[in-house]
């Protein structure tokens, strides 16, 4: 049997694979996944960092910026 995915991926947005589940019900569960980088990994893993990514991306969005000047006196040249 074939099942073409194509409106179903489109609503939900990137998808890299499919996790398959079959229920009790005989049903079939597809779950969408998605990759993350391993150096990545930590902020999904920890609830207050990731928050605070969000609330900054979200700030970012609405155009509350803060211009903290240049960090180039903190650049190593070695």
């Amino acid at each position: 049997m074939r099942v073409s995915l194509k409106k179903a991926i489109a609503a939900v947005g990137e998808v890299e694979s499919f996790d398959v589940y079959v229920c009790a019900d005989s049903s079939i569960l597809l779950q969408p996944k998605i990759s993350v980088p391993v150096a990545e990994a930590w902020l999904f893993k920890n609830p207050e960092a990731l928050a605070s990514v969000r609330r900054g991306a979200e700030q970012a969005a609405a155009g509350d910026l803060h211009d903290l000047g240049s960090f180039g006196r903190y650049v190593d040249e070695k």
